[in-house]
């Protein structure tokens, strides 16, 4: 069996930067073989995948398009998604100030209290 088709459809996310919505297009092209040879059955297929990846099996002889619509369309989504002109700049920090920084201050406080 040869599933060809197109998954199209409009997403909303949040900016991984200013964390507002933006809307996403999403398109998607859908190309896959299945066998029934492949999950173990007994039919044969003529087809020669040279070069290509082998067919999918085809389980219990049912294809659930629903199911491949849902994942070609997950597999589109943008996972970081960003709004136009977005970008991320790090806090400026201190030379002085470091993540172990209030860690560092502990242990000299405790180093001058045991001598």
């Amino acid at each position: 069996m040869h599933v060809v088709g197109r998954v199209s459809a409009t997403v909303e996310q949040c900016c991984v930067v200013t964390l507002e919505p933006i809307r996403n297009e999403v398109e998607e092209n859908i190309d896959l073989v299945y066998s029934s040879e492949a999950a173990g059955g007994g039919q044969s297929v003529d087809i020669d995948f040279a070069g290509e990846d082998p067919p999918e099996p085809l389980a219990g002889g049912v294809l659930d398009l629903g199911k491949i619509a849902t994942e070609f369309l997950m597999l589109g989504i943008d996972p970081y998604p960003r709004t136009l002109g977005a970008s991320f700049e790090p806090p400026q920090t201190r030379d002085e100030a470091h993540p172990f920084a209030a860690l560092a201050a502990l242990k000299k406080g405790k180093e001058g209290n045991e001598t």
